[in-house]
């Protein structure tokens, strides 16, 4: 089983659907959801957009699939005019991934925090292509369980200012003259002139952080918007 079919069958299953309801979903056999999740056949761009949002499946997971890609069964047959996803390993690997380290106590709470150095370099997905304000990161902490786990991979920018219901990663300014920056990964919920209010899931409450603390606020990326689907 592929990567991303064991992603799938996780997720539909962590949903109590059946492989009929999400096929249903999307005007597939049960037969064709199961070829998905045995790594027989891969979704197209467009129902790999849609999977992503209906299952909260990791972008990096999808970007990572066709480096060893399955040959598609005899009797399946791409749709004409529609653009093959690149594979992997067309994807120039030189996005930095920023170093991170736990952090957060009872008076300073974070999921994680910036150490300012470069640990990595992963993958450029099409649509990031000569971009040069973006960057990745690791999630630590389970605050936004099950939308990302922790030890996923998640795209952030910072030309871009985010909207209300944006995921983002807030860093916050450093403390005690300390190099290392306090950061959360939460949903945006508001921006106010004094104020920023976020949510998270695990455990689920809604708060505010007081805008003086924030040093940048970045938004994460999505599946869509870094294949270009």
């Amino acid at each position: 089983m592929s990567i991303l079919g064991n992603a799938i069958r996780a997720s539909r299953q962590a949903r109590g659907m059946t492989q009929a309801e999400l096929g249903e979903r999307f005007g597939i056999s049960k037969a064709a959801v199961a070829m998905w999740e045995s790594g027989k056949n891969i979704p197209d761009q467009r129902k790999m957009a849609e999977l992503t949002r209906v299952l909260d499946l990791d972008p990096a997971v999808a970007i990572g699939l066709h480096e060893e890609e399955p040959l598609p069964p005899a009797n399946v047959r791409e749709a004409p005019g529609v653009p093959r996803p690149p594979a992997r390993q067309e994807m120039p690997k030189d996005v930095p991934v920023l170093g991170t380290v736990s952090g957060g106590d009872a008076s300073n709470p974070a999921d994680f925090e910036l150490n300012g150095q470069i640990v990595d370099y992963v993958r450029r997905p099409p649509r990031l292509i000569g971009r040069t304000d973006v960057f990745a990161a690791y999630v630590q902490g389970n605050s936004v369980s099950p939308w990302r786990e922790p030890g996923q991979l998640i795209y952030l920018e910072g030309a871009r200012p985010p909207k209300a219901m944006d995921y983002v990663l807030v860093e916050l300014k450093p403390h005690n003259g300390d190099d290392v920056r306090p950061a959360l990964v939460k949903r945006l919920l508001a921006v106010t002139p004094t104020r920023v209010r976020l949510r998270q899931y695990t455990p689920a409450k809604d708060f505010e952080v007081d805008r003086r603390r924030i040093l940048r606020i970045f938004r994460v990326l999505d599946w869509d918007e870094l294949m270009g689907v």
